[in-house]
């Protein structure tokens, strides 16, 4: 029976946690595209829609942001131009 348990825990337990962490490290260091894929509903299986919403978020946040950036370079070079203009009339 203790074997039994050992094994229950190794996979239902300590291998699902391991795939979560990896996935989180992935997030972590930048990569927003990856797949998480459902491995059941075991308590750490649980855990993976709340984890995508995660990802999705991250994702919207970062296309956000890189609009705004977009934006603010085009305008600063457009500020820019008109610098530039008064400066070569003045």
């Amino acid at each position: 029976y203790k074997r039994q348990g050992c094994v229950w825990l190794l996979y239902y337990l300590v291998v699902p946690i391991g795939v979560l962490k990896s996935h989180l490290a992935q997030l972590t260091a930048g990569r927003l595209g990856c797949e998480l894929a459902e491995f059941g509903r075991n308590c750490a299986g649980r855990l993976i829609p709340e984890i995508k919403q995660l990802q999705k978020s991250l994702r919207d946040t970062v296309s956000t942001i890189r609009q705004g950036a977009n934006v603010v370079q085009a305008r600063t070079a457009n500020i820019k131009d008109g610098n530039d203009s008064l400066s070569s009339r003045t």
